[in-house]
């Protein structure tokens, strides 16, 4: 499924994004992306809820707020 592999990469990119924020906390741009891509993704999740579709069959199953807030 395309939405499935779009949500991997998401998550992908943010985890990255994520981790070099976290080793170069100094980095503004760095956290921001990784702030961006988690806005992205609640907001995926939230959709995905509201329209009655199960999150964990896209893979947004974890807990967005414990895997990218500090």
């Amino acid at each position: 499924m395309i939405l499935q592999q779009w949500i991997s990469d998401l998550l992908e990119e943010a985890r990255h994004h994520r981790d070099v924020a976290r080793r170069h906390p100094e980095d503004k741009f760095e956290s921001g992306i990784a702030f961006a891509y988690y806005d992205i993704l609640t907001r995926s999740k939230n959709a995905a809820i509201r329209l009655d579709f199960d999150p964990k069959t896209v893979g947004l199953e974890i807990d967005l707020d414990r895997e990218f807030l500090p």
